[in-house]
């Protein structure tokens, strides 16, 4: 009968289930991908929200926590009602202070110190507090006995006058008053408006704060109401004693904190759930979520309507896998999406890490810059006392004196050891007196301390004995440099150095400069604003009335940056943010605290414009590339499916030819496309032959089942895989009725292993001609097939030969343990041997074991081992080992056959591919 040709149809699909099962499993997989970058962008919306709450937050606390005191509260009230003032809106600032006026005493004076009645506020005891502020306005006009004295009839305390006259515009407390707890002065102008009437001439304010006004927290009650009166209802603003406190750790809360005195806190708490602006971000990303997401279902429904609905019987293959590249490179590319973007992400966070490190370097540079300026005048100083040693002009002298310090010292004097002075330069007239006082007073006692006299005394009682003392030992320590004097408020830097004199001359002369710190510091702000700098930075002094910028022209202080500069100053560390300056937009602001310029802060910021703009080309750049593989996956979408199909095509159309029996012209066309898939169907299936007809006679090379000789007995039970394996089991008899018994396993592939198996079976067959001995055994056995192999197989095998006695002579390469069954006690025999083939030469143990009848000998393979424990074969053992001696009675020949028939019914339930082999060896008499 004749076949009939059939056309050659193109590759295709002939059950739409198939390709819509791939096709659901590509758009899920797609969706997950897409879902999760959305949901980890949506959590950097929250984060970034969370971030600025917390920072909104934390400005609120540090508010409560400050002006909860009343040293950074009512200067902070002071400064605002100065500033109406000063803008002749005296209604406004009356306003402001009279809730306070009950607990609080506002006195108000003129230019020349005359108090000012103003309605709503005391206007008692104007005689004394008239005195009080002459004293502040001309303090040399009395003297330190008269002022103590003022000052303990007015303020209760004898040093408050000095205090508030040291430090104006701030608020000074006075420790151990009964009277007042806190007292300051301020002063509005320096100009004199007689014309205008009594509320306009108001000058100077003097503060006093009755000692039991706010010992009961009012203060801190009061501006607790007022900020919860501001404050919407989703936060809470409490106050708790100790830091931890006991909010419920199962409410995930926002919480900020701030110290108060007194061990309290204020704490600050808010539900985790963004409001306003990000709140209509978040609900237009979960709306393009589930669109996104709709937008995929829809396409599985549309494309399974395609397949399932559409007239076709038949779908193109080639089609299939093209829409399958497609779609598959769509979570590829979000995946890419997405590691670009947390790279463009980390690349900024480095990058701002790295400029605020640059920008915390220069300020450490203008904090050190203070000191080499103060080495810088050190030198100078040092250069006027070699003039003076070396003889010069006193011309010359006050030249070189006069040229190089400027208005930086108060006087530079030449005294002789009496403290009378020789020479002067340099002096500031205001301060001539006092100048000299000091200089004669601090050479005197540095004189007496010297020659080990007793101390002079000061005139005003400036210095006490002790502190002099101290202080004498520090400048004979430190002739020739610059050091500090801070006492009762007088604060100078102090330049003190002998002067030798002319050869024979005994006379010792010192050369004393007194330096005005707060004028040195300021020449130093005029010469840093002087320089060029890449960042804006700004100095600011921390001082008790609160933060005051010495250089708004670089860095004019906002709410953020006069928080921070309070942050730093408190916590002493560095600190970075990112701010939004007024009319500068946006920067990057790093404060730290000045280690050698007191309570200073230090503020630097530079734009994060140029970071911004990077980051945008950046993003353009993966934009472009995403767009380029977009392209890219598309044209090897239609390349890879056009070439499958054609492939596919050409074996489909072999295929054809092989079914109407065209063998002839396939084997003369071996050299086209056709012709070589026919030849390696036609070798493929040869080989596959090969190892089905090779299966049978697997089981022939193994031993199963059950063989007596002499005093033992082995019994066997083997399955086999469902493909060749390397399990191998020899028994047989030999001269003088002994047992020659062989287990064990070869690894590496299927079919060398079971070629292997034959060679070792003929091989042990063939050296059982007289009594071979077992460790030579496995001697040869290496050296015939494994010792000069580069192969990947090794061989574990025990080979055992009884005696007539009953005795055992074991060798072992590398075989797991056997397992000694003595009545209701097992022992396991390992050795230190490792399996033929690892090692050269061979680690081969040799046992001689005595039986007692009716003991067994148990050896198992790998595949057994599984059995018992899935992942490790030692832990197999062991189990094995501990269910033998739990019911050995279990394991008699009975038994053991019921054993293995169930496990031969697991092993089509578990599709496993390994070979299982066990041997038990009794000795029975």
């Amino acid at each position: 009968m004749p076949f009939q040709k059939t056309s050659i149809p193109d590759a295709t699909v002939k059950r739409p289930s198939m390709a819509f099962m791939v096709l659901a499993v590509i758009v899920f997989a797609t969706i997950l991908t897409v879902a999760q970058w959305l949901e980890k962008q949506r959590k950097n919306i929250v984060s970034e929200w969370e971030r600025q709450e917390r920072g909104q937050m934390a400005l609120v606390v540090q508010k409560v926590a400050r002006f909860s005191a009343p040293e950074t509260f009512f200067p902070f009230i002071l400064r605002q009602a100065i500033e109406m003032l000063r803008k002749n809106t005296q209604d406004f600032a009356f306003a402001l202070l009279k809730p306070w006026n009950a607990n609080v005493n506002f006195l108000f004076y003129s230019q020349d110190g005359k108090r000012i009645a103003v309605p709503g506020f005391a206007h008692e005891k104007i005689a004394v507090s008239e005195q009080v502020m002459a004293v502040l306005l001309r303090p040399e006009s009395v003297t330190e006995n008269r002022r103590n004295a003022m000052s303990a009839a007015f303020f209760g305390k004898r040093d408050g006058l000095a205090n508030v006259a040291h430090k104006p515009e701030a608020l000074i407390r006075l420790k151990g008053n009964d009277r007042f707890s806190h007292a300051g002065w301020w002063r509005l102008s320096n100009r004199l408006t007689p014309d205008l009437p009594g509320s306009f001439q108001i000058a100077h304010i003097l503060v006093l704060i009755e000692a039991d006004a706010f010992r009961s927290d009012r203060l801190l009650k009061d501006v607790l109401r007022s900020v919860r009166k501001s404050l919407p209802a989703y936060y809470r603003l409490s106050v708790r004693k100790g830091w931890l406190g006991n909010v419920d750790s199962s409410e995930q809360q926002i919480e900020e904190k701030a110290r108060l005195r007194n061990g309290l806190t204020v704490a600050l708490l808010r539900d985790p759930v963004p409001d306003k602006h990000y709140k209509q971000i978040l609900s237009l990303w979960d709306f393009l979520a589930v669109s996104v997401k709709s937008f995929f279902m829809f396409l599985l429904a549309f494309g399974g309507k395609h397949l399932f609905t559409a007239r076709r019987h038949e779908i193109s293959l080639r089609r299939v896998i093209g829409i399958a590249i497609l779609l598959a490179m769509v979570p590829v590319l979000g995946l890419f999406s997405q590691w670009c973007f947390d790279y463009m992400q980390t690349s900024t966070n480095n990058t701002v890490r790295l400029q605020h490190r640059v920008i915390e370097r220069q300020l450490n540079d203008i904090d050190l810059g203070l000191v080499q300026n103060k080495a810088s005048l050190e030198d100078m100083l040092n250069s006027l006392h070699n003039a003076f040693e070396r003889q010069h002009g006193s011309a010359d002298k006050a030249e070189l004196a006069t040229s190089q310090f400027g208005n930086t010292v108060d006087g530079i004097y030449l005294l002789d050891e009496s403290g009378n002075v020789i020479e002067r330069f340099c002096e500031v007239a205001e301060k001539k007196k006092a100048s000299r006082d000091i200089a004669t007073f601090l050479v005197t006692n540095l004189v007496s301390h010297i020659k080990n006299v007793s101390i002079k005394k000061s005139s005003d009682a400036t210095f006490n004995l002790s502190y002099v003392r101290q202080l004498s030992r520090d400048i004979h320590q430190h002739l020739g440099k610059i050091i500090n004097i801070n006492w009762a408020g007088f604060r100078r830097e102090l330049y003190l150095k002998f002067v030798r004199g002319s050869m024979g001359s005994h006379d010792m002369k010192f050369l004393v400069a007194l330096l005005d710190p707060d004028r040195l510091f300021r020449n130093y702000l005029a010469e840093l604003a002087q320089k060029r700098m890449n960042m804006r930075f700004g100095v600011v002094e921390m001082t008790e009335g609160g933060p005051k910028s010495s250089m708004p022209d670089q860095l004019l202080l906002n709410t953020d940056l006069l928080m921070l500069s309070e942050e730093v100053w408190r916590l002493k560390r560095t600190i970075d943010r990112l701010i939004d300056l007024p009319g500068r937009g946006r920067h990057l602001v790093t404060g730290i605290h000045a280690r050698h310029m007191g309570d200073v802060v230090l503020i630097g910021a530079c734009p994060f414009r140029p970071i911004a703009e990077r980051n945008h080309q950046i993003l353009s750049f993966f934009i472009l590339f995403v767009v380029f593989s977009f392209c890219s996956a598309i044209l090897s979408a239609l390349f890879i499916s056009g070439s499958l199909g054609f492939s596919i095509k050409k074996v489909a159309k072999a295929l054809e030819r092989i079914r109407n029996h065209e063998f002839v012209s396939l084997l003369h066309a071996e050299s086209s496309s056709e012709g070589r898939i026919y030849s390696g169907i036609r070798r493929a299936v040869h080989t596959l032959s090969e190892i089905y007809n090779a299966q049978p006679l697997r089981k022939k090379l193994v031993f199963e089942g059950t063989i007596t000789a002499g005093r033992f007995s082995l019994e066997s039970c083997f399955t086999p895989g469902r493909f060749l394996g390397g399990d191998y089991i020899e028994a047989m008899v030999i001269a003088e009725n002994r047992l020659l018994f062989c287990i064990g396993e070869i690894s590496g592939k299927p079919i060398p292993a079971t070629l292997l198996i034959a060679r070792i079976k003929m091989c042990i067959s063939l050296s059982t001609s007289g009594i071979p001995d077992s460790r030579q055994l496995l001697i040869n056995l290496n050296d015939y097939f494994v010792r000069d192999k580069k192969n990947e197989q090794q061989i574990r095998l025990v080979c055992a030969i009884s005696d007539e006695s009953g005795n055992l002579d074991i060798a072992c390469a590398g075989h797991y343990a056997a397992i000694l069954l003595s009545g209701s006690r097992t022992v396991c025999l390992h050795d230190d041997s490792a399996p033929l083939g690892s090692i050269q030469p061979p680690n081969i143990s040799l046992r001689h074991l005595e039986m007692e009848p009716g003991e067994s000998l148990f050896f198992v393979t790998s595949g057994c081992l599984q059995l018992f424990d899935q992942i490790s074969s030692g832990s197999g053992l062991e189990k094995f080992r501990a269910e033998l001696e739990a019911a050995p009675e279990n394991w008699c020949s009975a038994r053991l056959q019921e054993f293995w028939k169930s496990a031969e019914l697991s092993d089509g339930a578990d599709g496993s591919n390994a070979d299982r082999s066990l041997a038990v060896l009794r000795r029975s008499f």
